[in-house]
């Protein structure tokens, strides 16, 4: 019998220093998308990015709101570098951020000491993975 392995599907915000959570200091959230490693198209992409980012004021009361997304030539593993960037990892995967073979994706945060997050780069990994957008025998998105 195999067992399948552990994954986590999210972390809790981190506590800072000053006792506060991570958060957003300005909304709407700004994001970029790198298209570059999809295996569809740009338009297609990018609206189910938009997509994805509608659900997060759904929630009663949680406030969220993203910009309308651009793109970029910037990488989402590129952590640091200011520009919250949505992407995949071009059949490259660093082993710190899971097992190449059984991680989908990792968000990766920035913040500053005040606890203010200044990015939130999301990369998915296609390395091992083949996602589409509907149902059809791979991952979806």
């Amino acid at each position: 019998m195999l067992v399948p392995s552990l994954a986590w599907s999210w972390q809790p915000n981190v506590i800072c220093g000053n006792g506060e959570y991570t958060h957003w200091e300005e909304l709407p959230v700004d994001y970029s998308v790198n298209t570059s490693g999809a295996d569809v198209g740009e338009t297609t992409f990018l609206d189910a990015v938009e997509r994805s980012f509608g659900y997060w004021h759904e929630p009663c009361c949680s406030g969220a709101t993203a910009a309308t997304p651009r793109t970029t030539n910037l990488s989402a593993l590129s952590n640091g570098d200011g520009a919250s960037v949505i992407g995949f990892s071009g059949g490259y995967w660093p082993n710190e951020l899971g097992d190449p073979q059984s991680t989908l994706g990792v968000t990766l945060i920035h913040y500053w000491t005040t606890c203010e997050i200044t990015e939130a780069d999301i990369v998915f990994n296609n390395t091992y993975n083949n996602f589409c957008f509907s149902a059809c025998g791979a991952r979806d998105i």
